[in-house]
């Protein structure tokens, strides 16, 4: 008898023992849980494209990140911004759920305060971006050192598609306005494209373009615009 009753507190302990565990493992879950639900951005790709020719046969313009100084008012140019992005947990799940959201998936953190086009040759100096043009219809194009691997998606007829929202203005008031948009994530990624005025060509070139993006929380983030000269 007295055999069975320590049996039987044995099991009562074990059982009890294994509840205080799986209790615990439920609190710590709920604690420490996070997923990626937003994202900031972190750093800035700027490139200065030349736009060579015309459209070919299946629709897709040719970037160049060389720019012939002899040709400057001859050829297009485009300034092109991707985004590098971190993310950031301000969500929590439970163990058992399974998430399968892209991280950013649920929009962004940050607030862009301005961007600016700067001369690294005098510093300070802005370089008209206000009047950067619609670029949207050089979306469709055909770049070196693009790959679809990297996140840039759109590859319609072998073409990539970049992202247009006519200037830099219009770019900051869609982003600051949709920091809960689904997905939005996948858009950042894309080359963001501005075309730049024939007049504003030489400053563009001629200057050591830098951008810069300060945002409403004081950080700053820059980078020197891209592009070979000859």
């Amino acid at each position: 008898m007295m055999r069975r009753n320590s049996t039987r507190k044995l099991i009562y302990r074990i059982v009890f023992s294994i509840s205080i565990v799986f209790i615990t493992l439920l609190i710590t879950a709920e604690v420490v849980h996070n997923y990626a639900d937003k994202f900031r951005i972190y750093e800035i790709d700027a490139v200065l494209f030349s736009v060579s020719g015309n459209k070919s046969d299946n629709g897709c313009y040719h970037f160049s990140d060389t720019v012939i100084v002899s040709e400057l008012g001859k050829r297009t140019l485009l300034m092109g911004i991707r985004f590098k992005l971190e993310y950031v947990s301000t969500r929590k799940f439970h163990f058992w759920e399974n998430n399968n959201s892209l991280d950013g998936a649920y929009g962004h953190v940050d607030t862009i305060k301005a961007i600016s086009v700067l001369s690294g040759d005098s510093p300070g100096m802005r370089l008209s971006n206000d009047t950067l043009e619609d670029a949207s219809g050089y979306k469709f194009f055909t770049a070196e050192n693009i790959s679809a691997s990297e996140g840039h998606h759109g590859n319609q007829n072998g073409c990539y598609e970049a992202q247009a929202l006519g200037n830099l203005k219009k770019f900051t008031a869609f982003y600051n306005d949709n920091g809960t948009k689904d997905n939005m994530v996948i858009w950042m990624r894309d080359f963001h494209i501005f075309k730049i005025p024939g007049n504003c060509d030489s400053l563009f070139v001629l200057k050591s373009p830098k951008i810069n993006i300060r945002f409403s929380d004081g950080k700053i983030i820059s980078s020197n615009l891209k592009y070979i000269k000859i």
